[in-house]
């Protein structure tokens, strides 16, 4: 009975990984991921993240990719203010 007790907490590495990384490197409350991922609690998902930071300790895993940044948003967004600033002097004079 506690075997298929303990089946019921059985995950995919993967899905831990994802949860991890919510709470890890996207600053996502623990409490919020086992809410929206309906984990029984968040001891769970504690336990997970401190395996995770075992594992980097040791260098058995390697951090997740940073997202790359949105340079052509940045620049458009420059630009834009720019345009803004042209038309506001000539608003203004």
């Amino acid at each position: 009975m506690e075997e298929h007790a303990l089946l019921r907490f059985e995950f995919p590495e993967e899905f831990k990984e994802k949860l991890v990384e919510l709470v890890a490197y996207k600053n996502v409350s623990a409490t919020q991921v086992a809410r929206k991922y309906d984990l029984p609690n968040t001891h769970i998902l504690i336990n997970w993240i401190n395996n995770y930071k075992k594992k980097l300790e040791n260098g058995a895993v390697t951090l997740a990719p940073m997202e790359r940044p949105k340079t052509k948003d940045a620049v458009v967004l420059k630009g834009r203010i720019k345009d803004l600033k042209k038309h506001w002097k000539r608003q203004t004079c």
